[in-house]
């Protein structure tokens, strides 16, 4: 629990400021973080060490598989922040990234599936591979819906900073549609699972 909150305190943190850096820190959600970046910052660099080291009795697997998580988190962060001078073929594989539609929130998903599925995993050791793999697809698909969510306040923020958000890209409704069907289907698999036994308490 206190790996995946201070995972999940850093990341947010990391986010935020990436987006007041790209120019978006006046929404809803930059606002704390502008008014208050010492006491955030400082917190979230006490809770990263603290979930490091709350792991490392569980090996370092798991201490690696929780730092692939830090690792997409920062991802998540570049592809919000601006683009800064650099090796061009850095700028321009960032450029592409961010072409991509829903390629930050994909990342965001990514990070919440390492931490919250893998990381315990690997740190308990002797789950069944069948739940593990459905249980990191609904946690996966979760994330997404959870990140692509957000995108909805900052529709025409993500617009003027050029990024392709599904909201942005096809339009609140159409986006909200997709994300029912999303969320349908992941519940018909995570019930499946359940009843075939693969996924169990």
């Amino acid at each position: 629990m206190v790996a995946a909150f201070g995972y999940i305190f850093s990341a947010y943190t990391l986010a935020r400021r990436a987006d007041i850096r790209a120019g978006g820190g006046m929404t809803r959600r930059g606002a704390f973080c502008q008014a208050h970046p010492v006491w955030m910052g400082a917190s979230s660099l006490f809770l990263f060490v603290a979930s490091i080291a709350v792991l490392v009795r569980f090996g370092w697997l798991a201490v690696a598989v929780l730092g692939l998580s830090y690792v997409l988190a920062a991802a998540y962060g570049v592809l919000l922040g601006p683009l800064r001078d650099g090796p061009s073929v850095v700028r321009r594989t960032l450029a592409f990234l961010r072409r991509v539609p829903a390629s930050k929130d994909v990342v965001s998903a990514a990070g919440w599936t390492a931490v919250a599925v893998f990381v315990p995993v690997v740190a308990a050791r002797g789950a069944h591979a069948g739940g593990v793999a459905i249980v990191a697809a609904f946690v996966f698909g979760l994330a997404f819906v959870r990140s692509v969510m957000f995108d909805f306040s900052d529709v025409m923020a993500d617009r003027l900073l050029g990024r392709e958000t599904l909201p942005a890209l096809i339009g609140d409704a159409r986006a909200r549609g997709a994300l029912s069907v999303l969320t349908t289907l992941l519940a018909i698999g995570l019930a499946a699972g359940v009843s075939a036994g693969a996924v169990v308490g």
